[in-house]
């Protein structure tokens, strides 16, 4: 299971898949860019899980300027635990 939350809205996106390596993962993260309207920014606080770092998902990131990767002290627990946290704001003109 990949799971995210709109901290905005208070909502969970998620997305059940049977395995969870990269190619999952990129269909989740397109289920965010449908859930999560265009103007937004999404910052992801992700852990160590080593399907965020194939070569793959790194290009789409890069491709994506709306995506943030990022991680703050308050997240850190989340993140050792094994979360991805999500949460859209919107963008500075």
């Amino acid at each position: 299971m990949f799971a995210a939350l709109d901290v905005a809205k208070g909502k969970v996106i998620a997305s059940l898949q049977r395995r969870q390596r990269h190619q999952e993962f990129l269909r989740f993260l397109e289920h965010i860019d449908a859930a999560v309207p265009e103007g937004l920014d999404i910052y992801l606080a992700m852990d160590n899980y080593g399907t965020h770092k194939m070569p793959k998902v790194k290009r789409r990131f890069a491709r994506r300027p709306r995506y943030h990767l990022a991680l703050h002290a308050d997240q850190r627990q989340l993140v050792e635990s094994g979360g991805t946290l999500l949460w859209p704001t919107h963008r500075s003109p």
